[in-house]
């Protein structure tokens, strides 16, 4: 039996979704620099001590990506006892996880056969990206099948963030400060979604629950989606129970879930955002 592992960074957000990964994941936490200090996520502090950090900040945080050596080493780990690993990495066109994994492989000489995988996401998107990927490989399908059903995901699932500090819209594609502070000056908030691996504005709302409508709108396309996660900070209670409580009249309860997202996402697109994940059915 070919023995497989799976590696992933901590932008991917498990919570409740963990009891439904077919695998083991070996997850290399990033790292999350703030104007006060610097730490790794996931290992140093929890997720709630984390954006609370981040919201005393007086700069905004940035993320980093596991480097090179990090990647190296967690391989030359992995490959003691694998037959294969597997790679899965946020969008190469947002974060430099790619790069850093592919440059490890070359520093890596003598282990297993490494499958560096873009999935073209960030976040609940590569979550669910994950799962699905681990799903295939329980499942023993052949790595190139693998490789296939990654690029089909990649194409059925979708992202989109309703976003509240309109100075992190540097990473959206045709976005930049002049038309964040035309955002921050007519209080507008934009909502982004992800296509191609890259993040795109698609919209504005002028309060967030005009921003919930909207997501509620493009959910409900998707009444016969694989899985839902609903993505939004500590303090949307009452906005993510409309969110939930709407789609789950649509589609089954248990294909809808929840979670605080998390500092990896924080340092992309700042605090106060609220966003979904919808995966279609995957047929293979």
């Amino acid at each position: 039996m070919q023995r497989t592992a799976i590696i992933t960074d901590s932008g991917i957000q498990l919570g409740a979704l963990a009891e439904r990964a077919a695998l083991p994941l070996t997850i290399l936490p990033n790292q999350i620099v703030t104007a006060r200090e610097t730490f790794f996520e996931v290992d140093d502090r929890s997720n709630e001590e984390a954006l609370a950090l981040l919201a005393k900040s007086d700069s905004p945080a940035t993320l980093e990506a596991p480097s090179s050596d990090a990647y190296s080493r967690a391989f030359g780990t992995l490959s003691r006892d694998a037959d294969e690993i597997v790679c899965i990495c946020p969008s190469r066109q947002v974060l430099p996880h790619w790069e850093n994994a592919n440059r490890a492989i070359r520093m890596t000489p003598g282990t297993c056969p490494i499958r560096l995988i873009d999935s073209q996401l960030i976040s609940g998107g590569q979550t669910l990206a994950t799962l699905a990927i681990a799903e295939a490989i329980a499942r023993e399908d052949h790595i190139n099948d693998i490789e296939r059903l990654a690029r089909t995901v990649a194409a059925r699932t979708y992202l989109m963030i309703a976003i509240d500090e309109v100075e992190k819209l540097r990473l959206v594609e045709g976005l930049g400060a002049a038309h964040a502070l035309f955002s921050t000056m007519l209080n507008i908030k934009p909502i982004i979604s992800m296509e191609n691996g890259l993040l795109h504005a698609v919209a504005k709302a002028r309060n967030r629950a005009q921003a919930v409508d909207h997501l509620l709108e493009f959910a409900t396309e998707f009444i016969d989606a694989a899985h839902v996660l609903i993505l939004h900070d500590q303090h949307s209670e009452e906005l993510v129970e409309r969110l939930q409580t709407r789609l789950t009249s649509s589609m089954p309860a248990e294909n809808v879930s929840t979670i605080v997202y998390n500092p990896s996402l924080a340092a992309l697109i700042g605090l106060g955002a609220i966003g979904i994940a919808i995966m279609e059915p995957i047929d293979e």
